[in-house]
């Protein structure tokens, strides 16, 4: 027999580990990008036209609702915030491995997840229109949550 060993066959625990790190950790930066974006289009310092389509699309009527807000802080610059402090934490634990910076993680990624469905709620069912940068924001903070349960069940944490 062949005593050969590839990466995946040998390492498949630390190979779905360092997946999961680097999923969340794109995601993050997916959010930041989207966040900062939007942070622009709210001061109306970017353009609006790739993100409005039609009445149905439409960032402008998102971005500029009485929800855009929490007390006078556009939820964008929070969205850059978290997605900045997610990939930040992702990245000090896969090197010092600390459950509590993990727990930490969780709750941020869960607390990011539920305020993303409010605000895609808000969306659904008092503005009746979409903002496709928020919607970009709501996967990439699905994916960060999804991957941090993910990442805890491999780990036992």
């Amino acid at each position: 027999m062949n005593n050969v060993c590839t990466k995946v066959a040998c390492d498949s625990g630390a190979s779905k580990r360092d997946k999961l790190i680097s999923l969340i950790a794109v995601a993050a930066l997916v959010g930041i990008i989207v966040s900062i974006y939007s942070t622009l289009e709210h001061y109306e310092l970017a353009p609006s036209d790739i993100c409005t389509i039609g009445e149905t699309f439409n960032c402008d009527v998102v971005n500029g609702s009485a929800y855009s807000k929490i007390f006078g802080i556009p939820v964008a610059i929070l969205g850059v915030l978290a997605y900045l402090a997610l990939f930040a934490g992702i990245m000090i634990y896969d090197r010092n491995k600390s459950e509590k910076l993990f727990q930490l993680l969780m709750m941020l990624g869960a607390g990011g997840l539920i305020f993303s469905l409010y605000l895609t709620s808000i969306e659904a069912f008092v503005l009746y229109t979409w903002c496709l940068l928020c919607l970009a924001s709501q996967a990439a903070i699905l994916v960060i949550a999804g991957s941090l349960y993910k990442l805890q069940k491999l780990e036992q944490l």
